[in-house]
C-alpha cells in the first residue's frame, strides 16, 4: 500500500518540476522490501520516473542505467 501511495506522488512531483521530492518519492519506492514482491509493476515505474528524472537533469548514464532497469524488469515481467 505504501508503494502505492508514494507512486502516485512521484508523477505529479515530476510534472511540477519538482525533480528532487519525485527522486525521493521513487526511492522510497525502492527502500520498501515488499514493494517488489508484491507490487512490482510501481517497483519496475520507480526505475523509469528516475531515469526521466536523470534526464531533466542532463544526467545521460544515470537515465540510460535507470531506463535499462525499468526495461529489464518489465520484460522479466512479461515473460511470467
Amino acid at each position: 500500500m505504501q508503494a502505492l501511495f508514494f507512486d502516485s506522488l512521484a508523477g505529479p512531483y515530476f510534472r511540477s518540476g519538482d525533480l528532487d521530492r519525485a527522486e525521493e518519492a521513487c526511492k522510497k519506492i525502492q527502500s520498501l522490501d515488499l514493494a517488489k514482491l508484491n507490487t512490482g509493476d510501481i517497483y519496475a515505474t520507480s526505475f523509469y520516473w528516475l531515469g526521466r528524472i536523470a534526464e531533466k537533469q542532463g544526467d545521460t548514464a544515470g537515465a540510460r542505467g535507470n531506463f535499462r532497469k525499468f526495461l529489464n524488469l518489465s520484460k522479466a515481467a512479461a515473460t511470467l
